[in-house]
């Protein structure tokens, strides 16, 4: 192989776009914990806190 066609091969590789634009950014992105945080938590305790009857 020439030395032209290896630098030819090597733009193409370079510029390789996925039919999909979304399947790069879902293989970058990493799973979270499952649970609900901390945040969440103290939001359901304060609307529990207003449901709760006055008396």
């Amino acid at each position: 192989m020439n030395s032209t066609r290896q630098r030819k091969r090597g733009l193409v590789e370079a510029t390789f776009k996925p039919r999909n634009p979304l399947a790069v950014l879902a293989r970058s992105r990493q799973a979270g914990s499952h649970s609900p945080d901390r945040r969440a938590e103290r939001r359901r305790a304060r609307q529990a806190l207003r449901k709760e009857p006055l008396e």
